[in-house]
């Protein structure tokens, strides 16, 4: 949870390789031990260094991604044609003063969008503390994991447009809440299957791009918004605004097949044949959220 890195890994390239190739080596973490890596795909080796501890402060907070893999060895995970699916989530870090070293660290806070499952891990907000280093209902030094901490000002710093108050962060983290709060009761079915159609990642993604669609539609139908956008174009808060439309229009272009959403991510509603147990309801009625 420490804020200062075991690996500093600077500019675009060597960031880039390092995520794609490096990472994902056999030998590049240990079993049982952690590892902590800076990636800064904005400067070189070459420019002056940077202390990635100086880059936080007490308070901050930062979008988090969840990835886990398979467990291995001879009583691991049942992998079919060698292949384990894993797990993802999103949540949140935030930056906190230790309350026995008195040194600033990472609190994570996953919202785990998860099904119903023998683990007895619940879909809601799970600390890490219950959902990771737990040793009887943790995944601590029983399968491989890794939790990746951005800090993108555009999405994770707040907005005060003349008391015109926002933050991008809460609206995806209140999405994903209800996203966990419909796999909890399996969209008043009480169940929720795994499917080609909704899963981990999938239903995730959905919260994400859900969140940020409507968020930037409700902005862009707010005209004092956009006469203040207009007339301080050169403001601090107007470059982060601009850089988070284009951090949606990207995300898009990979969430969103061929350009269009499905249904049940334009209107926010299930998919039936996925949330509804065979045989339990004739003709199911969408929910509507």
């Amino acid at each position: 949870m420490s804020l200062t890195p075991d690996l500093v890994i600077s500019g675009k390239q060597k960031t880039l390789d390092y995520i794609n190739w490096e990472y994902w080596k056999n030998k590049i973490t240990p079993p049982g031990q952690v590892k902590t890596i800076f990636l800064n795909p904005n400067q070189d080796n070459s420019d002056h260094y940077i202390v990635p501890e100086s880059l936080w402060k007490e308070g901050d907070r930062a979008l988090l991604m969840h990835v886990y893999g398979g467990i291995g060895g001879p009583n691991g995970d049942h992998t079919p044609f060698g292949i384990y699916f894993g797990h993802f989530a999103y949540g949140i870090a935030t930056v906190v003063r230790d309350r026995l070293t008195q040194d600033l660290r990472f609190n994570i806070e996953y919202r785990q969008i998860y099904t119903h499952n023998c683990d007895g891990i619940i879909s809601g907000s799970l600390d890490w503390t219950r959902y990771s280093g737990d040793r009887q209902f943790g995944w601590l030094g029983s399968r491989p994991f890794n939790d990746i901490i951005i800090k993108f000002d555009p999405l994770t710093q707040d907005y005060d447009f003349n008391g015109f108050k926002f933050s991008p962060l809460d609206i995806v983290i209140n999405e994903l809440d209800i996203m966990t709060a419909r796999y909890r009761v399996g969209d008043g079915t009480g169940t929720t299957f795994v499917s080609a159609i909704n899963s981990c990642s999938q239903d995730s993604s959905q919260a994400l791009y859900l969140s940020l669609r409507r968020m930037l539609a409700q902005f862009e139908l707010n005209p004092l918004l956009m006469k203040w956008l207009r007339e301080n174009p050169h403001h601090e808060q107007t470059q982060r605004f601009i850089q988070l439309r284009t951090l949606v229009a990207s995300l898009e272009s990979i969430l969103v097949t061929r350009g269009k959403a499905r249904k049940d991510w334009r209107y926010g509603f299930s998919n039936p044949r996925a949330f509804y147990p065979r045989n339990s309801l004739k003709n199911p009625i969408p929910i509507k959220l």
